[in-house]
């Protein structure tokens, strides 16, 4: 099972606390009474030390040893060489230096050593343990069913004149050593179920402040995994969490800016690979239209070469005319060559424009004008029109082939006694020329296609005309190399050529 952070630090802390506890504990019923057993022989110790600067013989004797009793919490026993109480705690006679007769005189003396007085495993009768050393014991006494630490020792002291040995044995009960033990083990363990509680509550509620930040920089660090690197991090904590949150921020910048620049690598790829095939459709349509458009012509040149070398042809009027149409013919190759020699210039971009000011009008009514005889010729009215400043910024050579072509485009398309129109204004800061032409509409699967080369919407209207296909993809190669907007669309009698500079 999967253990989140937060409660992994409720489980230590917790544990940690326990273990505290359970340490406590164990030092308290191992250490605790030998070391308050030690404490305890050091204060019996200074007791007696305290007792032998008393003067024996003092009449305030008495008070002074109750008064170190109740201070120090002991029983004083004092007994002289003659084994006469000198000193007994009051009212305790019975219950801790038994026996004693109403004298205050121990009964007998014979076995209150072994049986009262001395520590286990002492010589009955002996008093070799009553030395100026203090020494200590155990004993149990069955009557009051308690055990006491004892110190006995000796202390020789001047009493009425005479220097005499003073035994002298001071208890203290070792059951409040064990009862204390036992009673601050409960005391620890109740305050350690308070504090376990206390200490989950805290650590819950400590574990979520602390885990939170590392939550958010686990769902930012998600959505990085998912290219989502619009989530950041807001962490102010001043610590490791907030630095590392700032670095993950950092890294989600880098990731986006170069998977961006990635995208934009590949975009560019893309495009740059759907131009290649696009290039390599135009190449191939190119030499196919190419060798369509050569291959009628050079027929034709073969065809009448090879009549006039078999002689076919009689009279020399028929030679000449055999001649005059490889004549017309060679011509016709001729043109295309040049257009296509034209249109590659234009598309390789290796020539600069030459930029000028110059009046686009008064440059279409010169080219009108140049066309008007083959109009008249044909029936064909020509009407031009010019309003406000057609001042612009271009190439005035390529412009003037724009509108030659335009204008040749619509005397091959115009019907005899159509109309051809064409009208020059200002609009939106720019130069608007329109070419009309009256006669038919373009088809509408063939408007977008006219701009390209070789295409040719009634292929055999254009051969009577003597036609390339290449005059409106020169147009539209030269219009937007201007970064002109340019067009066609149909209208009610006819169709509406476009372009604005």
């Amino acid at each position: 099972m999967k253990l989140s952070i937060k409660y992994k630090l409720v489980l230590l802390f917790t544990g940690g606390v326990a273990l505290m506890i359970a340490v406590m504990i164990a030092c308290n019923s191992l250490l605790l009474k030998p070391y308050y057993t030690n404490q305890k022989e050091k204060s019996l110790t200074e007791s007696f030390h305290k007792i032998t600067e008393l003067q024996f013989d003092s009449p305030d004797i008495n008070r002074q040893l109750l008064m170190l009793e109740e201070t120090r919490n002991i029983q004083i026993l004092i007994v002289d060489c003659t084994r006469t109480v000198f000193f007994c705690s009051d009212d305790i006679y019975d219950t801790i230096f038994l026996p004693v007769d109403e004298n205050g005189e121990l009964d007998g003396g014979k076995q209150w050593f072994s049986q009262w007085l001395m520590p286990d495993g002492a010589k009955v009768g002996s008093v070799e343990i009553f030395t100026t050393q203090p020494q200590f014991g155990r004993r149990y006494n069955k009557l009051t069913e308690a055990s006491y630490l004892s110190l006995y020792a000796r202390a020789d002291k001047e009493y009425l004149g005479e220097k005499y040995p003073f035994y002298i044995i001071i208890n203290s009960s070792v059951a409040a050593i064990e009862d204390g033990v036992t009673v601050f083990n409960h005391f620890t363990m109740f305050v350690g179920v308070v504090l376990m509680v206390l200490g989950f509550i805290a650590a819950m509620v400590m574990g979520s402040r602390f885990v939170k930040p590392i939550e958010q920089v686990n769902i930012t660090a998600k959505k990085m995994t998912q290219l989502d690197f619009s989530e950041r991090l807001v962490i102010n904590t001043g610590d490791e969490i907030s630095e590392m949150a700032e670095s993950v921020n950092k890294l989600s910048d880098q990731l986006a800016a170069k998977i961006d620049e990635l995208s934009i690598a590949n975009l560019r790829l893309e495009a740059e690979l759907v131009q290649r095939e696009r290039v390599d459709e135009m190449r191939k349509s190119f030499i196919s239209d190419v060798s369509h458009e050569l291959k009628t012509p050079l027929s034709i040149i073969l065809g009448y070469c090879e009549g006039l070398q078999l002689n076919i042809n009689g009279s020399s009027e028929e030679r000449e005319y055999y001649c005059s149409i490889i004549e017309d013919e060679a011509m016709r190759m001729s043109r295309l060559a040049q257009r296509l020699l034209q249109l590659a210039e234009l598309e390789s971009g290796n020539v600069e424009p030459v930029m000028t000011e110059f009046d686009l009008a008064e440059l279409a009514q010169e080219r009108l004008q140049k066309l008007s005889l083959l109009l008249e010729e044909r029936g064909i009215a020509a009407h031009f029109y010019s309003e406000g400043d057609t001042t612009v910024y271009a190439d005035a050579e390529r412009m003037e082939e724009v509108i030659n072509n335009l204008l040749t485009n619509a005397n091959n398309h115009t019907p005899d006694g159509g109309v051809v129109k064409v009208t020059l204004s200002r609009q939106d800061g720019k130069v608007l020329c329109e070419v009309y032409n009256s006669g038919s509409h373009i088809p509408e699967e063939s408007i977008d296609k006219i701009w390209e080369s070789f295409y040719k919407v009634d292929k055999a209207r254009t051969r009577s005309y003597g036609g390339s296909g290449l005059g409106l993809k020169i147009v539209s190669t030269i219009l937007r190399a201007h970064n002109a907007d340019f067009g066609v669309e149909n209208m009610d009698n006819g169709v509406r050529f476009y372009f604005s500079i």
